[in-house]
């Protein structure tokens, strides 16, 4: 038996025990985890479907418009749901250093309105959100409300769908 281990044929042996062992765990967990289809043309059992407002598609035009007393001056919201901060992977940038990386989230309601959250709440020294000058950890947003991220001030305001 030593010589077995000694010359290297039990480590390869063992080695591929191994490698069989956790493919077969890979496929069982995939199996495991398939999504199987529903047959065609079998329903639930009757419920009323809950009416949802339709979200608005890019297509016609901004939900929103943030209006910059600075750099950039106008920008669209064009999406339910944006970040606002000074890191390169938010979609509203603001390049200012009192703004946070991720200092807030921008997004539409179930009620249809906007509402702002301060990202920077849960700090033990969070970066100011103020709506029309008071402080706000999150807020609904009316048409024309002064938003204050940091140091950098914006307008909001809220672009009317038009029914066609």
């Amino acid at each position: 038996m030593f010589d077995l281990i000694a010359t290297g044929g039990f480590q390869i042996s063992l080695l591929i025990v191994i490698v069989l062992a956790v493919a077969g765990g890979i496929a069982v967990t995939a199996i495991r985890h398939r999504v199987v289809p529903q047959p065609v043309g079998l329903t639930m059992a009757a419920a009323e479907p809950i009416p949802v407002a339709p979200r608005p598609s890019a297509a016609s035009g901004p939900l929103a418009i943030l209006e910059f007393d600075d750099d950039p001056k106008i920008v669209s919201v064009a999406r339910p749901r944006v970040m606002i901060g000074r890191h390169s992977d938010d979609d509203i940038r603001i390049r200012d250093v009192t703004v946070s990386r991720h200092h807030a989230l921008l997004e539409l309601g179930l009620t249809g309105d906007f509402e702002i959250h301060n990202q920077t709440a849960g700090r033990e020294e969070p970066n100011q959100l103020l709506i029309n000058g008071v402080y706000k950890d999150h807020s609904v947003l009316a048409d024309g409300d002064l938003v204050t991220l940091g140091g950098v001030t914006f307008r909001f305001r809220r672009q009317l769908l038009q029914s066609a």
